[in-house]
């Protein structure tokens, strides 16, 4: 990690960027507040049509969840808040940010180191665990996971999920190129992490498994 690379500068005017990038506590209630709002409703419909055994609108509503979902993980909203961007007070978006991750099974302690070494050593190999540059296959399997389910994502998330609760933090999210050495005291960290959240997310899952209700 002792690598020193010469980064281009873009030339931005100061004043410009301070203005482009200005944080707003009401805009960033807003926005995520906007989110969840969206994200409860369509869970709600979705267990409500289950229950009934009303298949279609179930579907038709769980598949907009999956949509909306889509943007509350990494590669969108708990990536602007793991940058502190949204909101102008640190402990609204640190609220947020972990909250976010909970909802998207990612863990927040991996992913803030993940993505400052992603930003200090971006696509270097070895370095960047978070974007490998060479070319990769598109399949009818990639097809699918792009417009119904993503099976590759799904395999990363949860798989990873149930071996750190089991204290195997050798898996990691980034199977090609783990981020921490065996030996990392932050490994723990991350367990502890998974461990204190793994039975709240259980829940939810425990409580659907119930058989629906015939239709009226």
């Amino acid at each position: 990690m002792e690598a020193k690379i010469q980064w281009y500068r873009t030339p931005l005017d100061k004043d410009l960027l301070k203005r482009l990038t200005r944080r707003s506590d009401v805009r960033g209630l807003l926005q995520a507040g906007g989110f969840l709002l969206i994200y409860a409703a369509t869970l709600y419909f979705s267990y409500f049509f289950f229950i009934r055994a009303l298949w279609i609108p179930m579907i038709a509503v769980a598949y907009l969840h999956c949509v909306f979902h889509g943007f509350l993980g990494m590669e969108a909203a708990t990536h602007e808040l793991s940058h502190g961007t949204p909101f102008r007070s640190k402990g609204l978006n640190e609220f947020f940010y972990r909250l976010f991750c909970f909802l998207t099974w990612n863990n927040y302690l991996h992913f803030r180191i993940s993505h400052m070494l992603h930003h200090q050593y971006t696509v270097h190999r070895g370095l960047d665990k978070e974007v490998i540059l060479e070319p990769i296959s598109f399949t009818l399997v990639d097809y699918i996971s792009w417009f119904l389910f993503d099976f590759r994502k799904f395999k990363m998330l949860i798989f990873t999920n149930i071996a750190h609760v089991f204290g195997h933090t050798e898996v990691d999210f980034f199977f090609w190129d783990p981020l921490l050495p065996a030996g990392d005291r932050r490994n723990r960290q991350i367990r502890r992490t998974y461990r204190t959240l793994a039975p709240i997310r259980s829940l939810p899952r425990c409580r659907s498994s119930r058989q629906p209700e015939p239709a009226c």
